[in-house]
Order: structure tokens, then sequence, then C-alpha cells
């Protein structure tokens, strides 16, 4: 991207940092290749896409972490941390580099990290909550970013991005029920043997 200062952009009152600033995206970086952590991800697409806005998708392993230096920063404004966080000292390099970083997981490395519960502090947001997966904790979080975000909608349209949530909310159910070893959802382990057998790829840049 070049900016050049014209007479339409003047016009328009746009300097070339405002014009860099309105082509940043959302980064969302997703546990991969888990169930949990792309459904996580899911959730970012079905809140985005609704926004018709395209985000950046980073999936991130074990054996090969996501490091800050890997990552366009220059493209990136928010960074979605899905159903991981990083090791020690990550989210503290993030959020020097982005306008905000949001923190959505369940594992007791998060909570040992960050600390448990929902808050705001500085410009990082986490919600860790070990009674929840990382796929339901990131649902609920867009669900209710899209619901309160949408209140000069018209309430059809509203009313038909919120139904693309919850016709899918019983799947993100039943991998919350895998992922936390509850089993407790009818036919769960039928379910998740079936998904298995689908062999997915979660790897979006693959797809």
């Amino acid at each position: 991207f070049s900016c050049r200062v014209d007479s339409v952009t003047r016009a328009v009152g746009f300097t070339c940092n405002e014009a860099t600033k309105v082509m940043k995206k959302p980064a969302i970086l997703y546990h991969y290749p888990c169930p949990d952590g792309a459904f996580a991800a899911l959730a970012a697409h079905l809140y985005f896409s609704s926004l018709r806005i395209i985000p950046l998708y980073f999936p991130n392993t074990v054996y090969s972490p996501i490091r800050v230096e890997d990552l366009p920063l220059n493209q990136i404004d928010h960074v979605y941390l899905l159903d991981f966080v990083g090791p020690s000292g990550f989210v503290q390099q993030l959020k020097s580099k982005v306008e905000r970083v949001v923190v959505l997981d369940h594992h007791k490395t998060a909570k040992e990290l960050l600390g448990g519960g929902t808050s705001v502090t500085e410009n990082v947001s986490k919600v860790i909550d070990m009674d929840r997966s990382g796929a339901t904790i990131a649902y609920d979080y867009f669900k209710e970013k899209l619901i309160t975000g949408n209140n000069n909608e018209a309430a059809d349209s509203n009313a038909l991005k919120i139904g693309e949530f919850d016709r899918v909310r019983r799947f993100f159910e039943y991998i919350e029920d895998r992922d936390l070893w509850r089993w407790k959802l009818p036919d769960s382990k039928a379910f998740s043997s079936g998904l298995d057998d689908r062999h997915i790829e979660y790897d979006v840049k693959l797809l």
C-alpha cells in the first residue's frame, strides 16, 4: 500500500496515516489443529462476515507457535487470541504493537499467565473461563458483540445475523462437550468420532 496525497484525499480530509489506518484488519489467531480452536475461529468468522469484514487468520500450533515478528503488524489493528494465550510475554509484546488484544481462552496456562475472569487492562481484554471451552467462550463473546453493536440496524437484518449464530449453537455445545471431556450430550462420542472421520483441515490458509 502506498499513500499519495492528491486532490481527492484532500477533499475527503484523509491524511496518509488515516488512509493506512483504514486498511488495517483484525487478526484471528486460533489454536490449531484443535476443533475447539477452529470453532472459536468460526465464531469470529460469523461475526466479522456479518459486518463484511475479512480478517486475517493465523493457526497457532504447539510445535511451531506464532511469534509476534511473524505477523504483518502494519496490516493489523486488533488481535484476537482464541483458545490459546501464547507463551509468557507474548500478550505483553503484542499489546505494544497493535491497538487492542482480546484473549478468549479456558486453559490453565492462560489463567496462570493473565489471571481468571473477565477484565480490561490498558488495551488488553480477556475472558478466561475454565468452565467453558474456547469455542463457546468465543461464540458467546462474538454473539454478544453483534447484539450490542447493531442496535441501530433494521430489526429484520439484525435478527438474520443473530440467527446465523443460533443456527450453529448446537455444534458448539458438542465441541465443548468433547473438549472438556464431559460426554453428557446425546451421542456426543459418535458426533466426535464422525467429526474426526471427516479429516477436516482447520488451517484456513490451506483451504
